[in-house]
């Protein structure tokens, strides 16, 4: 794995990006396609990555809404019916971050001194929205792992 050599900032992509690869690696050694439950309450595979894209993809919307950046397309909603899909849009979802901290070599104080209501309710400063996006693709390869596995 390269490093990244600029900080904190780089320090996080890293940490991202590795989260990212791990959960396609997990996606395509396991599934061949992901299809929706006739139940749409069920958590299914489908379910699940259409709400890691929906969020991954929000996240560094939210985070260039506040403190800068391009912003990009909006997100409305996400169904993915193939592998393919998925992993397309998980190497999208890790681009529109890149892009959103790409101007942001370093923490600045005013990064932690404001906070972003993210559309769930939460507040974050900038490295814990990050952070937050990492544990949230963490949580969900560990939750496909654990129930469709």
């Amino acid at each position: 794995m390269k490093f990244r050599d600029n900080g904190p900032v780089g320090a996080l992509l890293d940490v991202y990006e590795e989260q990212i690869d791990e959960l396609k690696t997990m996606l395509q050694n396991n599934f061949t396609t992901i299809t929706p439950s006739s139940d749409p309450k069920a958590w299914t595979v489908h379910r699940v990555m259409n709400h890691v894209l929906y969020t991954g993809l929000l996240i560094p919307r939210e985070i260039c809404k506040k403190w800068g950046g391009s912003i990009g397309n909006s997100v409305d909603s996400i169904s993915i019916t193939t592998i393919k899909e998925s992993l397309n849009l998980l190497d999208q979802m890790f681009s529109a971050m890149e892009n959103a901290l790409s101007d942001k070599v370093e923490f600045k104080p005013v990064y932690f001194k404001e906070s972003v209501e993210s559309p769930w309710g939460e507040f974050y400063d900038l490295a814990q929205y990050v952070e937050y996006a990492i544990v949230h693709v963490m949580r969900h390869h560990r939750q496909i792992r654990k129930d469709f596995l």
